[in-house]
């Protein structure tokens, strides 16, 4: 059996559906490459160049990554799950798939700072979604133009471009829910199908607990779109795979005595009623955070995929199919659960895109049918094109400007004047590049997040004896200085206004002028 024969009897034994990866066969058993096939094939190769491009020089680092690779240390280099106190904030199988990702390659600086290995997994999961979101079109729509145009407003967005380079649980959520939305979709009396369909969304819960929002909409779809004779059974497989595989996470809580809150120690219930009762303010106030971030973030960035996805949603929960509605409202259901009242970050919007752009592929093709136009479907891709390349043009520094060298300048500087044994108050995203000090260059164990420096009894009690003075250094970035500003009977800040700057770092990111400052703390007593 020749190489591309044994390549697809290995796909067609697998339990997913080999719809989903066809598109990576060279060619059928005849070696005839299908048109869709040379499409798919196109968009994958411009998706690796344009969000490959300048991914570790754009965006800025966020602290958020740096904590998620932060524990993805812990759990490499020291089998744990975090290497503070583990305290239920987020499902660890976010940062194991990071781990696990930073083992395969060789460690945590293959590709330089231990972030930057982290943006090339988010690599492959955003070609990974950019591959099942066109197989997801073309077998909902039967057309390579929508299934390109969908493809195209999901990977040229300025949205997807800036948030999906970020090492955020947000974006490896999105592709497991993608994934178990295609599975689902496309079951055909195979229960295995629908059990990896139940598991993929019990792994993207786990990865983000954000993703449970989803489960009425897929309940929803098991009963709308599952009509056979064993639909009963079939259902139940489906939940059965889901809620076994989410339930592990409440078992491994009960096991070390953590499920139940207690002010002895951390729990993953008292976790779980201290994010849902987190607020954000009201959606429709201009000072909530869920209107700031969406016109001060998103909508700049781009309107149109927010404002036609939106509209897009509205429409096929009326006018579509039933597989149309079903996609229509999990989209509907990741726009609400953003909506809701709660805290709302940049970072959030990941997941919702590739619905929003299939959304708008379905709504092309139901128009499409109506006016029985063939000239509509080269138009809308042509309109397509145009609305993401003027999105792209003017944000096209996010392929020209370098804003991280602040940050690696911050970590030269630190390796090469500041004692090992420092003590350290700095953002997350530095955290393992200090600790893990690659090529021969010194770590330092005493580097701490300024978080756990202030709220952390462990690091401000244990370690630094409620005293600021035994703080050396502080590294501050990303408006730290006003978070210690907000908490001024916390060490972070009583070191901060004892501080002295020793080195600046500043950039342009294009949004603004960002800078890295070095401060040394002033021990007057000493003096």
């Amino acid at each position: 059996m020749n190489t591309k024969n044994r390549q697809s009897a290995f796909l067609t034994s697998l339990p997913l559906p080999r719809k989903i990866f066809a598109p990576l066969l060279v060619g059928d058993r005849q070696g005839n490459v299908s048109r869709s096939n040379l499409v798919l094939g196109a968009l994958v190769i411009g998706a690796l160049l344009l969000h490959g491009y300048n991914m570790f020089g754009y965006p800025l680092y966020y602290g958020d990554e740096g904590i998620y690779m932060e524990q993805a240390y812990a759990v490499l280099k020291l089998g744990r799950l975090a290497f503070y106190t583990y305290f239920y904030d987020h499902s660890p199988v976010g940062w194991l798939q990071l781990a696990a990702w930073s083992k395969l390659i060789g460690g945590f600086h293959t590709f330089g700072t231990a972030i930057d290995g982290g943006r090339v997994l988010m690599l492959l999961f955003h070609v990974a979604t950019l591959v099942v979101l066109f197989r997801m079109t073309l077998q909902l729509t039967a057309n390579t133009f929508i299934a390109t145009a969908t493809g195209l407003l999901f990977t040229l967005s300025p949205l997807s471009l800036h948030f999906g380079r970020l090492v955020m649980l947000d974006n490896i959520m999105g592709f497991w829910v993608l994934l178990a939305i295609t599975l689902l979709l496309n079951y055909n009396g195979n229960i295995l199908r629908l059990l990896s369909s139940g598991f993929c969304f019990a792994v993207a819960v786990l990865s983000k607990e954000n993703a449970i929002v989803l489960l009425p909409g897929f309940i929803y779809g098991l009963w709308l779109l599952i009509n056979r004779d064993h639909a009963r059974f079939a259902r139940a497989a489906w939940v059965f795979a889901a809620i076994s595989t989410i339930s592990t996470y409440f078992l491994f809580a009960m096991l070390k005595n953590e499920l139940f809150p207690s002010s002895e120690h951390v729990s993953l219930i008292g976790s779980l009623l201290w994010q849902s009762s987190r607020k954000g303010g009201p959606a429709w106030e201009q000072s909530s955070e869920f209107y700031r971030t969406v016109t001060g973030e998103w909508l700049s960035r781009d309107f149109w995929l927010l404002g036609l996805g939106v509209a897009a949603t509205l429409w096929n929960l009326i006018h579509c199919d039933p597989k149309g509605r079903f996609v229509g409202l999990l989209s509907l259901l990741m726009i609400v659960s953003i909506a809701r009242g709660g805290p709302v970050y940049p970072f959030y919007i990941p997941p919702m895109l590739p619905l929003l752009a299939l959304n708008i592929g379905l709504v092309i093709n139901n128009l499409a049918n109506w006016v029985r136009v063939p000239a509509l479907l080269p138009m809308a891709l042509v309109v397509v094109v145009t609305i993401t390349w003027v999105n792209l043009d003017r944000q096209w520094f996010m392929f020209t400007i370098d804003a991280t060298t602040i940050q690696r300048q911050a970590i030269a500087w630190v390796q090469e004047h500041v004692p090992p044994d420092g003590v350290i108050l700095i953002d997350d995203d530095l955290w393992v590049d200090l600790h893990d000090g690659k090529n021969g260059k010194p770590s330092f164990p005493n580097a701490h997040s300024h978080w756990k420096a202030a709220r952390d009894p462990e690091i401000y009690q244990t370690l630094l004896h409620g005293n600021w003075r035994n703080i050396d250094y502080l590294v501050v970035e990303h408006l730290m200085d006003q978070l210690f500003a907000d908490e001024p009977d916390k060490l972070p800040y009583k070191a901060y206004i004892n501080s002295t700057s020793v080195a600046q770092f500043k950039v342009d990111t294009g949004w603004g002028i960002e800078t890295v400052d070095i401060r040394r703390v002033n021990d007057l007593s000493s003096m």
